[in-house]
């Protein structure tokens, strides 16, 4: 199975020296302090900027982007796991947590509800209401299983 599977191109062009680090921070239009790449041994993305795993939706929404359904700039690089950090999508950095006090304020508000609509209704259904089958008249036969002749 080794000798079949084709290695990731993007693997190999890892840049090692400064001046290919440079050339590839300005490929991508970052500053040379900003560049820096994945792990090799982690991920393969090759000479793909590193750049911060912040969501999108921690960027300014009055800002006028090129493309703003995305919050977006034309040809600015993006985060690798770009498909997670929409805005419809995991928005890191984004704390919207409640506090312990009204979490638990809901859960006995709504276990509560519950019990209590359950102990008021309990005695409206009791059965399921069946009624014997009725046939237009008894005396006469509709059908039969027997030959005609």
């Amino acid at each position: 199975i080794e000798e079949n599977f084709k290695q990731d191109p993007l693997c190999k062009s890892l840049p090692k020296a400064e001046t290919k680090s440079n050339t590839a921070s300005i490929k991508y239009n970052l500053h040379k302090k900003e560049y820096d790449v994945y792990n090799e041994n982690e991920y393969s993305y090759g000479d793909y900027p590193k750049l911060p795993f912040k969501g999108v939706e921690l960027r300014d929404p009055h800002y006028p982007y090129d493309n703003p359904e995305h919050k977006r700039n034309f040809n600015e690089p993006v985060h690798a796991e770009i498909d997670m950090l929409g805005e419809n999508r995991y928005s890191a950095g984004v704390y919207k947590q409640l506090s312990s006090k009204f979490a638990v304020t809901i859960l006995i508000l709504l276990l509560g509800s519950l019990y209590g609509s359950s102990y008021i209704f309990k005695d409206f259904f009791d059965f399921q209401p069946v009624l014997g089958k009725q046939y237009p008249c008894k005396e006469k036969i509709y059908y039969t299983f027997e030959k005609v002749n």
